[in-house]
C-alpha cells in the first residue's frame, strides 16, 4: 500500500516537485513555511496506512478484480490529492500550475 501511494506522491509528480522545490529555495520564510508541508505531505490520511482492511485490499489486489478495482480507487484519490496540493503550491509560488 505503501510503494503505491508513494508512486502517486513521487513518481508521477517527480519533474514537478523538483521544480516546485526549486522555486520555494528562492523564496522567503513566510512563503517557505506555508508551501514545504504541501510538497513533503504522505498522499493519504494519516490512519489510512494503519487500516487493516485497506492493507487487505492492497495485498490482496493483484488475485481479485473486486480488490483491483479497490486499489485504483485509492490511487486515484491519492493523485488528485497530490495534484490539489501541488496546484496550491504552485499558486502560492506565483508559478503557473
Amino acid at each position: 500500500m505503501l510503494s503505491a501511494a508513494f508512486a502517486q506522491a513521487l513518481g508521477r509528480s517527480a519533474a514537478r516537485l523538483q521544480q516546485l522545490w526549486r522555486v520555494l529555495h528562492q523564496a522567503d520564510g513566510a512563503v517557505w513555511a506555508s508551501v514545504a508541508p504541501l510538497l513533503g505531505a504522505a498522499p493519504f490520511k494519516a490512519g489510512d496506512a494503519e487500516d487493516p482492511a485497506l492493507q487487505q485490499v492492497f495485498a490482496e489486489r493483484r488475485r481479485s478484480a473486486r480488490h483491483e478495482q479497490q486499489a485504483q480507487a485509492w490511487e486515484q484519490g491519492w493523485a488528485a490529492r497530490v495534484n490539489a496540493r501541488l496546484a496550491q503550491a504552485a499558486a502560492l509560488l506565483g508559478v503557473p500550475a
